[in-house]
């Protein structure tokens, strides 16, 4: 969303210097107003690319492993401690963590990923799961 006015400001920049510098060119206009318009034209343009900026360096740009940590998953073959994830569109080899290393995780439940380990996602159940297993057992 922010995006669109970013470009926005940096468009009519550049097209008001074009137009401008046209108008110019055939003398429709003085120096004087034509300082003036692309003098307006270069501050829209340097609002557009200031905004630009502040959206750039606001922006999650993690790489490596630390992008996966804390995001979730969901399960593609049971992990029983090894199986299968979708990890953002990708189909991962996943494996509990060793305090969870005993659970079952079905099909279509969703694992937070605590780290990975060569290619293979190191995950732990969710919440919700380790409710209904709690239910489970003491209800």
């Amino acid at each position: 969303m922010h995006h669109r006015f970013v470009y926005l400001g940096l468009w009519l920049g550049l097209v008001v210097v074009i137009i401008d510098s046209v108008l110019l060119m055939f003398g429709v206009i003085s120096t004087l107003i034509a300082a003036l318009i692309a003098g307006t034209a270069l501050g829209i343009g340097s609002l557009g690319l200031r905004a630009l900026y502040v959206v750039a360096r606001r922006a999650n740009n993690s790489t490596g492993h630390e992008r996966f940590i804390n995001q979730t998953a969901t399960v593609l073959e049971d992990l029983a401690p090894m199986g299968r994830v979708m990890y953002q569109g990708e189909n991962w080899a996943a494996r509990l963590d060793t305090p969870f290393a005993t659970q079952h995780i079905a099909i279509g439940e969703t694992v937070r990923v605590i780290g990975v380990e060569n290619l293979c996602l190191i995950t732990t159940p969710s919440i919700d799961h380790l409710v209904r297993v709690a239910q489970d057992q003491y209800l």
